[in-house]
C-alpha cells in the first residue's frame, strides 16, 4: 500500500532479528547476523546487521536467519497490511452503531490484521467482541482454474499472481507473535485447516450450520483475506447463517483477478445464491492504490442488510 508516495514501513533492530531467531546463539560473530529478507512471494535481498542497526521492513517481510525462516510481525496499526485500515474502521463503527457481534477473519497470514481488530475493540472498550482466525497455516493452495490468472490488466501470458505456499506462517509462530502482543487468549480462537475441511458442516448428520458447533455468535465484522476464489466460496457459505443487518463485510483481494475470477467472482455468486442477503458497497471503508482516485485494487468493503 502507498500512501502519499511513500510506503509505511517499521525499523527492525539487529536485537528484534536475533530475539527471532532464538538468541545470541544464533549471532555468527561478535554482534553481527546475517540475512535474507524475504520482502514477496519470489523477491528477497541479502543483507547484515550488527549490534545498535536497524532496518526497515512492511509486514510481509520474512526474516531468514542462518537459515531458519522467522517472520516479522507488525503489529500496530501504521502496518502495510492493506486490510488493516478498514478493519480497525469497521471494528469502531460496528461498535458505535451497536452492531453486537463477533469478528471473523479468514485467511490469517501472520496475524497482524487480526491483532489490530483486536486492539481496535479493546481500545474504544468492546470487550464483549470475540476473534475468530482461519486458516490452513499453510499458505496458499495448489492454484488451480480460473484462480490462476494473472493480475488484473497485465498481459494474458504473464504468470499467476497466487502460488502455491505463498502467505504460510505456520500456528506456532502466529500464536508467538499474538502472545508477544499480549492478547487476551479467551477472546481469541484460531481454527486451522483447509477451508474446504474446517468449514464443512459436521456430525451425524451433519450439522447444517457448523458455527452452531462451533459455538459461534452473529458477525460484526467479516475479513474475507483467502485471495482465491475456491477459498472465497466456502468461506461466504459458512459465515452466511451468522450474517446480519449492519454486519461489515470485508474483501481484501476483490480486486484482483476481476469480475471473473477470485473473491469477487465468488461473492457475485454468493448474491445470487442468497437473495436474502444484499451487500451494500462502504466506498469510505476502501483503498486505492491508483493515483486517479479510482479503486482497482486492495480491499472492498460492504454493510449487509438482511431481509
Amino acid at each position: 500500500m502507498i500512501l502519499n508516495g511513500r510506503q509505511l514501513c517499521t525499523p527492525v533492530t539487529y536485537e528484534k532479528i536475533v530475539a527471532l531467531a532464538g538468541g545470541e546463539g544464533f549471532a555468527e560473530d561478535s554482534g553481527r547476523v546475517t540475512v535474507t529478507f524475504h520482502h514477496a512471494p519470489q523477491v528477497k535481498s541479502e543483507g547484515s546487521l550488527t549490534k545498535g542497526e536497524t532496518v526497515l521492513v512492511n509486514d510481509r517481510t520474512t526474516i531468514e536467519v542462518v537459515g531458519i525462516m522467522k517472520e516479522y510481525f507488525l503489529a500496530g496499526p501504521g502496518s502495510t497490511a492493506s486490510a488493516i485500515p478498514p478493519v480497525r474502521k469497521a471494528v469502531r463503527r460496528t461498535s458505535e452503531l451497536g452492531v453486537a457481534g463477533d469478528y471473523y477473519e479468514f485467511g490469517v497470514f501472520r496475524g497482524s490484521t487480526l491483532y489490530n481488530a483486536y486492539d481496535e475493540a479493546t481500545s474504544i472498550g468492546n470487550a464483549s467482541m470475540h476473534f475468530w482466525g482461519f486458516d490452513s497455516f499453510q499458505g496458499l493452495p495448489e492454484i488451480e482454474g480460473i484462480d490462476s490468472n494473472p493480475l488484473l490488466g497485465s498481459k494474458k501470458d504473464s504468470p499467476p499472481i497466487f502460488h502455491p505456499g505463498d502467505y504460510q506462517c505456520t500456528l506456532e509462530n502466529v500464536v508467538y507473535h499474538l502472545t508477544d502482543c499480549g492478547v487476551d487468549w479467551n477472546r481469541i480462537d484460531l481454527v486451522p485447516g483447509w477451508f474446504e475441511e474446517s468449514l464443512k458442516p459436521t456430525g451425524s448428520p451433519p450439522t447444517p450450520c457448523p458455527s452452531v458447533w462451533h459455538k459461534m455468535e452473529r458477525a460484526a465484522v467479516v475479513l474475507v483475506d483467502c485471495d482465491l476464489y475456491v477459498s472465497a466460496v466456502p468461506v461466504l457459505e459458512f459465515i452466511s447463517p451468522l450474517l446480519q443487518t449492519g454486519t461489515i463485510l470485508i474483501f481484501d483481494e476483490y480486486w484482483n483477478l476481476g469480475e471473473d475470477a477470485g473473491e469477487m467472482l465468488a461473492h457475485r455468486e454468493f448474491s445470487e445464491r442468497h437473495p436474502e442477503i444484499v451487500s451494500k458497497p462502504l466506498s469510505k471503508f476502501e483503498i486505492s492504490t491508483d493515483p486517479s482516485g479510482v479503486v482497482s485494487f486492495g480491499p472492498r468493503a460492504f454493510t449487509i442488510e438482511r431481509k
